[in-house]
């Protein structure tokens, strides 16, 4: 059998393709497969900075109530925010109103998981912080529906 190049520069006996994919998964590396199944090249991952970013916020408010309470203001602001920017591209005609609509409807859930989700801590009770944004956002519709409240 061959050798492969791990990816410390030493050489390794070479391993079969599953296995190799498997201990990239296992050691969240990511796999870069070559043409021919034989061989598997393991890379590591790039630098995240958003893991600075999170460790600081750790750092700063720790890994409890306090930082949920940042994250979900941080997140409630932002989602505003992002209803209010389509309202704004709609109402100077920069979108058509179904077409910001269609935006914000399905842009905000994946951006909300993607940018506030890792903003939460890891305890049990940052799923109920966490809830509350989508919650606020669907009370808010509701009492523009219903008619308790103007929809700017």
């Amino acid at each position: 059998t061959g050798t492969m190049q791990d990816p410390s520069g030493g050489a390794q006996p070479q391993a079969k393709p599953w296995q190799a994919v498997s201990r990239a998964i296992s050691s969240r590396t990511r796999v870069r497969a070559t043409r021919s199944t034989s061989r598997v090249a393991i890379a590591a991952p790039p630098a995240a900075r958003s893991e600075e970013g999170l460790l600081a916020l750790t750092e700063m408010l720790g890994d409890g109530v306090a930082r949920d309470v940042v994250a979900t203001l941080a997140a409630g602001i932002a989602s505003f925010l992002w209803v209010k920017m389509f309202g704004w591209l709609a109402s100077n005609d920069v979108l058509e109103r179904k077409l910001s609509r269609k935006l914000v409807h399905v842009s905000s859930g994946p951006l909300f998981m993607l940018f506030s989700w890792p903003l939460f801590s890891s305890t049990p009770k940052a799923r109920f912080f966490a809830a509350i944004v989508p919650l606020l956002q669907a009370a808010r519709l509701a009492a523009i529906g219903g008619g308790g409240m103007k929809n700017d």
